[in-house]
């Protein structure tokens, strides 16, 4: 996948967000979603992948004590080797920002630091994980000229994400757009990893969460 921005020509023409061609697997995909995701992009998600079984779990933290050590896991599990990390350029920018969630929100807001050790700690659930940094358009599906706050903000965190490389492979990728265009990004992930990766597992992931589950969960 190409990681770049995308940049315009003119603030004046509007250019639409650069994405991957979706192509569907054989087999339906079954994939672990967190609840914090936004509905908007799930629901994009199951328009471009009409088959896929999403299996939606609680964070670990409402399962334990307020004392219990923070576990963090990724937003999306592709599969055992593959997971999905979703935020927004702002939140990459600006420090702190409140934790929210809701309907203009695509997952619940974190700040950097929070983000950064946040990343660290999934890198080491999975050999590959893959950062969308969208640009949360909440206009259109265009891609805006990215400013050179939000190129240094993506560089430095691209130069963290590096690091980690002793631990998984973590591929940071800017997502112009707004819910559709990160909602396609998703799903192309998905449908590549998927069939090699998580088909094998694909019958251990159950609608009902289990206590060993989440005792599993908890020790990765």
């Amino acid at each position: 996948f190409d990681s770049s921005p995308q940049t315009s020509a003119s603030a004046s023409t509007p250019t639409p967000a650069l994405a991957p061609t979706v192509v569907l697997p054989d087999t339906p995909p079954r994939v672990v979603v967190s609840s914090t995701v936004s509905m908007m992009v799930l629901n994009h998600l199951k328009q471009f992948v009409p088959s896929i079984e999403l299996i939606t779990r609680r964070p670990l933290d409402l399962h334990c004590l307020d004392s219990a050590p923070k576990v963090h896991e990724a937003d999306i599990v592709v599969s055992p080797a593959t997971g999905i990390l979703l935020t927004t350029m702002i939140n990459l920018r600006q420090r702190p920002v409140p934790i929210h969630q809701g309907a203009n929100s695509m997952v619940a807001a974190k700040s950097t630091d929070n983000f950064r050790r946040a990343t660290a700690n999934v890198a080491c659930r999975h050999s590959r994980l893959i950062v969308l940094v969208s640009e949360n358009n909440k206009h259109s599906e265009t891609a805006s000229p990215i400013s050179r706050a939000d190129a240094n903000a993506l560089a430095e965190f691209q130069g963290f994400a590096a690091a980690l490389r002793g631990t998984a492979v973590v591929q940071v990728i800017y997502v112009g757009g707004g819910f559709e265009t990160l909602a396609k990004w998703i799903s192309a992930i998905i449908c590549q990893y998927h069939p090699a990766e998580g088909q094998p597992f694909r019958n251990y992931l159950l609608p009902v969460e289990t206590m060993w589950e989440v005792f599993l969960r908890r020790v990765g």
